[in-house]
């Protein structure tokens, strides 16, 4: 399009795109001008301070080799529309990410959690106990704020939802109670601005998000599934989101990270499930000295070589 003489303008939060295919870029912060660059005199550092609006050493926290040793979540035979039979361990503390390609398999997995009883069949265990995989006792699952309904109803409404009962008392609801307790959540989770008056709506993707988290964080899971939890999001926000999830999985709380981000999950992931077709295919450890994102892709292409193979 260039060639014929055509303006392109792009809008995007992938910073190493932008920097490859640009030759210019503007840079908005909460709908405000903030700067206008050369992308071939600025470095991705730099890209994302102006982003930010401020000195970051790092998106991504660091992780710990210190986990519980006993299995805290177990899936066995985990089965049903586009999906399975799935089977995997989790540790207390863990977090396990889901990838692979695009289409039937590891995308369907959270709806396991979310679906009629009787759409998904297996085992789900949580320290040694049975439970259903539609069971809401001790496993959450928070997809994308982008792929669900409900931006009409406010964040506040939205955040407390999970735990309405909590602020009833002789069938009398307390709202006093219930805005207090939401206004500490979206606090805590970093949401701009700490509303809980606004609708869903007129939040930015970023803190649609965190406040799809700040819904579930507040309610103590022992396990959470998140789907594509970064997806759309700009840099800062994604930072707010990746240290939450640390410090989540610091208290205890075995998280499931479901995406197609492969950098981030190798970043904040210990241990990475990549699928072929319904099923696992790898199991990517962390690794010292091969960079496990590499060890990711090179699965991913594996599965690309089958799929082509089979599809022959």
């Amino acid at each position: 399009m260039t060639a014929r003489s055509l303006g392109v303008v792009i809008v995007s939060h992938r910073i190493d795109e932008i920097l490859s295919i640009t030759q210019r870029v503007t840079v908005l912060r909460e709908g405000d001008f903030v700067g206008l660059l050369s992308t071939d005199e600025t470095s991705q550092t730099e890209l994302v301070e102006w982003i930010v609006g401020s000195r970051i050493a790092t998106i991504y926290p660091a992780l710990s080799d210190k986990r519980d040793t006993n299995m805290h979540l177990q899936i066995e035979d985990l089965q049903g529309p586009g999906i399975g039979p799935v089977t995997f361990k989790a540790r207390r503390g863990e977090i396990l990410g889901l990838t692979g390609l695009l289409g039937p398999g590891f995308a369907r997995f959270p709806e396991a959690f979310n679906s009629d009883v009787g759409v998904f069949r297996g085992r789900v265990m949580i320290d040694g106990r049975t439970i259903s995989p539609q069971s809401r006792i001790g496993c959450r699952s928070g997809r994308s704020a982008r792929k669900r309904g409900g931006h009409d109803i406010n964040s506040g409404r939205h955040v407390s939802l999970p735990r309405v009962s909590e602020f009833v008392r002789r069938g009398f609801r307390r709202s006093f109670c219930e805005c207090q307790n939401v206004q500490e959540a979206l606090q805590e989770l970093l949401v701009r601005p700490p509303r809980g008056d606004l609708a869903m709506s007129r939040l930015s993707g970023g803190n649609q998000q965190k406040a799809v988290l700040a819904k579930w964080v507040k309610s103590a899971p022992l396990v959470l599934v998140l789907h594509e939890p970064t997806q759309g999001v700009d840099v800062g926000a994604k930072r707010d989101i990746f240290y939450l999830l640390k410090a989540l999985a610091d208290k205890g709380t075995t998280l499931v990270l479901v995406s197609n981000e492969h950098e981030d999950l190798a970043h904040l992931s210990n241990r990475v499930l990549v699928f072929h077709g319904l099923r696992t295919a790898r199991n990517m450890g962390l690794c010292r000295n091969v960079k496990l994102w590499s060890r990711v892709m090179l699965s991913m292409f594996f599965n690309l070589y089958l799929a082509y193979r089979n599809f022959k």
